[in-house]
């Protein structure tokens, strides 16, 4: 306690007053006959409010809030520690202002949308926006702490790869293979994101260019899909709402495997002479492809089956195909990269497969050689069952971009019937 004199009462809300006093001391009367005493002081310093200590700065897909909708709000996450509550009480406030970076603009206080477990959440902010971000403690009575920077912080959002799928199984029924994976644990993922499939034949570790598209691609929240069953690898890559797909490629591997058991009953192969019919391909080298020797390039091209198969008779029969393939980026020449090979993010320059080939079917029950024949529409076929006599296939290559061109190295069909 220490006597004072009273300079100024300012009345606040809640019956409260902001009091300005200073000490009072007899001697400061007294100055003009004697010295003046050297000041003492009964009051106790407050200890100082001190600058935040800023743990982390987040803005990728763990600082994203789920809205109304399914939809995704970007947000700036900072990590801090509070104040001591002890020493400094519980009615703490913290002051969060942002700048965009470079501008030397005056700061503005940020939307902050939440406090939560040391963070401090900033909305109303995009992808790719870059800002500088201070903060600083308020404590009621006292003055404000010092600020706490980070420059130069650009916003994460949707822009990362997501993680790729976990614990992916395949189970057989029937002519369809299950796959089934735990639940994604990134919201971008989880509402919104896509899983996309790809087959090949080979059971060792194909990459994704050496693949073709198999089914639809299922939503990632949904946690399985159904998928035409086939021997081989099946490919599973993972997609965020944004179309960022993951670095890393998931495999899993059947034998076609099923309760009905099954014998071959016939089959065809188009590779390596491919004499069938051809529009906007060729062949070259054994492989068949784009023809890119024309002008314009075109970026989806035909090819008809040089035959069909004619079973003799009405069957009930399972049908398969067979698709060897390989994706290449026509205008990446590895003697024109200049980055180290460590670093090169995909060797072949075809990580996005940006080409595809799928094969068609119809099917009759009258005889393909006679007149007239009701044939079926066409319908794209991995691998299906039918109840029909003969059957007529084309494959169709697509790819994204002339960018792109795809060499189809097996193309075949194989139908069975159960034993």
């Amino acid at each position: 306690s220490d006597d004072a004199s009273i300079i100024s009462i300012r009345p606040e809300n809640n019956l409260r007053a902001q009091i300005i006093a200073v000490p009072y001391r007899v001697g400061i009367f007294d100055v003009d006959s004697e010295s003046i005493p050297t000041f003492e002081t009964n009051l106790t310093p407050l200890l100082a409010i001190p600058a935040p200590n800023i743990r982390e700065v987040l803005s990728d897909e763990s600082a994203i809030a789920f809205g109304a909708g399914e939809t995704l709000r970007v947000r700036i996450g900072v990590g801090f520690d509070p104040l001591n509550a002890e020493a400094f009480g519980n009615e703490q406030e913290l002051r969060v202002q942002l700048r965009p970076s470079a501008t030397n603009e005056p700061f503005f206080n940020a939307t902050i949308e939440s406090i939560e477990n040391n963070h401090v959440f900033i909305a109303g902010v995009r992808t790719g926006e870059t800002f500088d971000i201070r903060i600083r403690f308020i404590v009621p009575t006292r003055l404000p702490g010092p600020w706490a920077y980070v420059y130069g912080h650009q916003v994460v959002g949707k822009s990362t790869p997501p993680d790729p799928l976990s614990n992916m199984t395949i189970s057989a029924f029937g002519a369809q293979a299950l796959i089934r994976w735990d639940r994604p644990g990134e919201l971008d993922v989880l509402f919104g994101g896509e899983v996309v499939f790809r087959h090949s034949p080979s059971f060792s570790a194909p990459t994704w260019s050496e693949t073709v598209t198999i089914g639809q691609a299922a939503r990632a929240k949904t946690l399985y899909a159904v998928l035409p069953l086939k021997p081989g690898s099946y490919l599973a890559r993972v997609y965020d709402v944004a179309g960022n797909p993951s670095d890393e490629i998931t495999v899993v591997t059947t034998k076609q495997a099923s309760v009905l058991q099954f014998a071959s009953v016939d089959s065809l192969d188009e590779a390596t002479a491919f004499l069938g019919d051809k529009d906007g391909v060729i062949v070259d080298s054994g492989n068949l492809t784009l023809d890119d020797t024309i002008s314009p390039r075109e970026l989806t091209g035909r090819y008809d089956f040089s035959q069909g198969i004619d079973l003799g008779s009405e069957q009930r029969v399972r049908v398969t195909t067979r698709l060897a393939v390989s994706i290449f980026n026509v205008g990446d020449n590895i003697d024109d990269r200049t980055e180290n090979i460590d670093d090169w993010e995909d060797f072949d320059g075809a990580l996005a497969a940006g080409a595809d080939a799928r094969v068609f079917i119809r099917h009759t029950d009258d005889d393909p050689a006679g007149s007239p024949i009701s044939w079926s529409d066409w319908e794209r076929i991995d691998s299906a069952e039918f109840e029909a006599r003969a059957f007529e296939f084309y494959a169709q290559l697509t790819r994204d971009s002339l960018d792109y061109n795809i060499l189809v190295s097996e193309l075949g069909i194989d139908i069975e019937d159960v034993v």
